[in-house]
């Protein structure tokens, strides 16, 4: 495991503008790859319980490749939910991206615990918003997650828990200290 995120985010680094769809949601990020070693199913069936039966306040920035990105936009899209979807940045904006949401989706298939570890997971810890991992207990990812992140900036959710994501979107939503659900940056934070 490495010790630090190989991006560097300096204290001030200014958050990119929140895309237009998005306004007035609380943003969940999910940047990267999107691809075989990543649940997917999970996430979309308790976002759309999160909007469907809670709050509805979190909103999905997927900035994201790969085959899953694309079947989570369409089946999101499919369902009427909000979800903007973008390209991968320049490596000079990745540190102003990551800083720009409430919070870091990171999912996790169980049968790849052990033999893949989603890099991204050292820049979301190191932009300092939440990070959401749908994912196994016994990953590496909820280790860094745990030890690294200020109690009450991690949630771990386990892969087929649909309530759970729910649950943890409501809480998402709840936080206000990250970004107001206007987008609007609040005083004192980075």
């Amino acid at each position: 495991m490495r010790d630090d995120s190989p991006v560097p985010i300096p204290p001030g680094t200014e958050p990119l503008p929140l895309p237009a769809e998005l306004a007035g949601k609380r943003v969940l990020l999910y940047s990267g790859n999107f691809g075989v070693a990543h649940d997917d199913g999970t996430f979309v069936e308790g976002y759309t319980r999160h909007h469907r039966e809670g709050s509805g306040r979190v909103a999905l920035w997927l900035n994201a490749t790969g085959a899953k990105a694309d079947r989570v936009e369409a089946a999101l899209r499919a369902r009427g939910l909000p979800v903007h979807r973008g390209r991968p940045v320049p490596l000079a904006d990745l540190a102003r991206l990551l800083v720009t949401p409430a919070a870091h989706l990171i999912t996790l298939r169980d049968e790849f615990v052990g033999y893949v570890l989603p890099s991204k997971v050292y820049g979301c810890i190191a932009s300092g918003r939440q990070v959401l991992f749908v994912g196994s207990a016994a990953s590496d990812v909820d280790l860094l997650c745990r030890e690294r992140l200020p109690a009450g900036r991690y949630q771990r959710v386990e892969v087929g828990d649909v309530e759970g994501v729910a649950a943890a979107l409501e809480g998402i939503a709840s936080r206000g200290d990250e970004r107001s659900r206007t987008g609007e940056r609040e005083a004192g934070v980075c």
